[in-house]
């Protein structure tokens, strides 16, 4: 990569995810510089740096290096996780372009240059797809119980799968196939092994704070920042483009960010807002959910990214119904990727919207555009064989 880009650009990690994983090594606990508790974001990644951390220093290797190491077999399995879950949906072909799309996605392999959360999460949230698709496939319970654990660790990791096991709960009672108490059990296995992983951060957070914490105590400034997105410059002096009326409003967003401390006091304000200019709301709502597709923090190169996101995206679309129409008995599944896929945007909308928020739901959705690949493959083998036969007839 250029010199320009290479270094670590997390600012979250130099300020809040580096620091309490030192806390942690040095036996100070999950508390920030400051000594109070770390509860602007999960646990998870801190851990996991830590072990880096204390790996690195036992053997004097560079931390970097180390975690950089760590992001490349990580990757590297999360392919193979994704071949595994395309090849139990649509066969081995299909599992075979969908490793290859999957290994050469530019905004994943970005990911692996620096400490970033969403490489362990991308993992263990792939894991938990495969259990959970192993498990309708084979029928078997325990499957069920492993997906919730493993949806508990992903969301200590990255919080936006609070809801996502209930989401996969809900997807159970869709099979008709199977017994209604069978579908009731699994998906109580799901939650129940989701909760008893969150629950005992969850009580450390209510012991420490005093109220219920959905994870994390950032979610109202991550809702803040996806409402003044375009107030804001990247560190370039990029800024995102935006209608006046939207600019406008996260102006005003903005002047008043400091009253809105919890997550109720921002929805009241934009339910004001939307009152008094329903027209800003609405568009600033279609920026954002455009914007989750090829948005980035730092506003860089974003025309290039919607261009490369266009491409791809015209594989995944028509995909989507080639794989309803070719593999019928596979529509629960196509289901269920779409469902994760609107699960991610929706949660992105809501947060910042960026890319990088959307990127492990993407890599799911690129089994449509395996679909679509393998299709135009066999299409294109049929005609090349055909045409040889024709020009063997003629030149007899």
């Amino acid at each position: 990569m250029p010199s320009t880009h290479s270094t670590n650009e997390s600012a979250d990690y130099a300020t809040f995810y580096g620091p309490v994983a030192q806390n942690l090594l040095e036996g100070r606990g999950l508390t920030t510089s400051n000594g109070r508790i770390a509860s602007d974001y999960p646990p998870g990644f801190p851990a996991y740096l830590a072990v880096h951390f204390y790996l690195a220093d036992l053997f004097g290797w560079p931390r970097d290096s180390v975690i950089a190491v760590t992001n490349v077999i990580l990757s590297s399995l999360s392919c193979v996780l994704a071949g595994l879950i395309a090849e139990l949906l649509f066969g081995s072909d299909v599992s075979i372009i969908s490793v290859f799309l999957w290994a050469t996605y530019l905004f994943n392999l970005w990911l692996i240059k620096q400490p970033n959360s969403e490489v362990p999460f991308i993992f263990l949230f792939y894991l938990a797809i495969y259990f959970f698709v192993a498990g309708i496939v084979s029928t078997g319970l325990v499957r069920f119980g492993i997906v919730g654990f493993l949806c508990g660790i992903a969301a200590l990791v990255r919080p936006i799968l609070l809801l996502f096991p209930f989401l996969l709960a809900l997807l159970l009672f869709l099979r008709r196939d199977m017994k209604l108490s069978q579908r009731s059990r699994s998906a109580g296995l799901i939650v129940l092994g989701f909760l008893i992983v969150i629950l005992p951060w969850e009580a450390k957070l209510g012991f420490s704070t005093g109220h219920l914490v959905p994870l994390s105590t950032n979610g109202p400034a991550s809702m803040l920042d996806g409402l003044t997105f375009a107030t804001k410059t990247g560190k370039g002096g990029d800024q995102a483009w935006v209608p006046t009326d939207v600019h406008a409003l996260a102006q005003r967003v903005r002047e008043n960010q400091r009253s809105l401390r919890t997550t109720g006091e921002v929805i009241r304000f934009m339910l004001l807002q939307a009152r008094n200019d329903p027209s800003s709301v609405i568009q600033m709502g279609i920026v954002k959910t455009a914007r989750s597709w090829y948005g980035t923090n730092a506003m860089w190169h974003e025309r290039p990214v919607a261009i490369i996101q266009f491409v791809y995206l015209s594989l995944i679309v028509p995909g989507i119904w080639l794989a309803w129409r070719l593999f019928p008995a596979k529509r629960f599944f196509v289901v269920m990727l779409l469902a994760i896929m609107l699960y991610f945007w929706g949660m992105t909308i809501i947060a910042l919207s960026i890319l990088r928020y959307m990127v492990p739901a993407i890599g799911l959705l690129l089994m449509f555009a395996a679909v679509s690949f393998d299709i135009c493959r066999k299409r294109a083998g049929v005609r090349f064989w055909a045409e040889t036969k024709s020009l063997g007839h003629n030149v007899q």
